[in-house]
C-alpha cells in the first residue's frame, strides 16, 4: 500500500507537469482502489468502468477482452488491483479525459480477521480471501484432529468457507455456542453430503430449507470426477450464516475425521 500512496504522489506531479501528454504517452502502472460497472456519462463519454482510490477516478478501458469485462462484472463494488497504461485523452464534455487500459485485474487481497489454535503439530490451517469469501485450508496429515477458530475482528467475515484437504470425511463437527451442526460424505456409493443440527439435546437432520444447513462440495484435483477417496483434492463446506449469527462467542470449534486417517 505504501508503495501505491508513493506511486500516487509520483503521479500527481506528473499530471501537473504535464508528464501524462497524450495516448500516445502512457504511464504504466498498478493501482487499488474500487470498482464500479455501468456508469452513465452525458453524451455516452465514458468507457462505463471505473476505479475510485484516494484522491482519483479513473476510466477503465478493456478494450476487446471479453474475459476481464466479465472478471469486472463479477467485483463490481469490490476492491481490486488493476495493472495496465493510464492514458490522457481529450474529451467532448470533459476538457481530459483519464483512461486506464487494463492488462490485469483481481480482487484485492483483505486482511483475514480470523486465528486458528489448538490443533496438533501436523495439522497445517492457512487463511485467504477470494472476493467477499473468507477460505479456511486444513491440511491433517493425520487425518484427525480439531482446532479453535477465533475471530479477531468486531464481527465475523461475511462467508466463511472450510476446505478440508481429506480423502474422505467421515465427520466433519462445527460447535458454535448452543448450536453445533455435524456434516458428512458417506465413503462408498454417490457422495452425497449429510448435515445434523443439534441445539441443546435436540438432534435432528437437516435439509437445504434450514439456514444451518451445509451443503459439502467434493473438488478433486485438476478437471477430475471428484470421488471417494479424495486423492490431490478437498472438501469445502461453506459455514452457515445463521450459526455464526447465532454465535454469542468470538470462537467456534472445529472437529474433523477422515475415513482413510493414519
Amino acid at each position: 500500500m505504501l508503495r501505491l500512496n508513493l506511486w500516487f504522489v509520483a503521479l500527481c506531479a506528473l499530471m501537473i507537469s504535464g508528464g501524462i501528454a497524450s495516448a500516445a504517452d502512457p504511464l504504466e502502472t498498478t493501482v487499488q482502489g474500487k470498482l464500479t460497472t455501468g456508469v452513465n456519462a452525458i453524451g455516452a463519454e465514458t468507457t462505463g468502468t471505473t476505479i475510485e482510490g484516494k484522491g482519483f477516478t479513473w476510466e477503465l478501458d478493456f478494450g476487446k477482452n471479453d474475459a476481464l469485462a466479465k472478471a469486472a462484472e463479477k467485483l463490481n463494488g469490490q476492491q481490486v488491483v488493476v495493472s495496465g497504461k493510464l492514458n490522457k485523452v481529450p474529451g467532448v464534455e470533459i476538457k481530459e479525459r483519464l483512461i486506464f487500459t487494463v492488462k490485469t485485474l483481481k480482487a484485492a487481497a483483505t486482511k483475514v480477521e480470523l486465528e486458528a489454535y489448538g490443533m496438533k503439530g501436523d495439522t497445517k490451517i492457512e487463511f485467504a480471501s477470494e472476493g467477499e469469501r473468507t477460505i479456511v485450508d486444513i491440511h491433517c496429515a493425520s487425518g484427525i484432529d480439531r482446532c479453535g477458530l477465533k475471530r479477531t475482528g468486531a464481527t465475523w467475515p461475511k462467508d466463511v468457507v472450510v476446505r478440508l484437504h481429506l480423502k474422505g470425511l467421515e465427520m466433519f463437527l462445527v460447535a458454535a455456542d448452543k448450536n453445533t451442526i455435524e456434516c458428512a460424505v458417506p465413503s462408498s456409493g454417490a457422495p452425497n453430503s449429510t448435515c445434523q443440527l443439534m441445539s441443546g439435546k435436540r438432534v435432528g437432520e437437516i435439509t437445504a430449507a434450514s439456514p444451518y444447513f451445509a451443503q459439502v462440495r467434493l473438488v478433486a484435483a485438476g478437471d477430475k470426477k471428484p470421488k471417494i477417496p479424495l486423492e490431490g483434492g478437498y472438501f469445502e463446506v461453506p459455514l452457515p450464516a445463521q450459526l455464526l449469527a447465532d454465535n454469542a462467542k468470538n470462537e467456534i470449534m472445529l472437529q474433523w475425521v477422515d475415513f482413510y486417517r493414519r
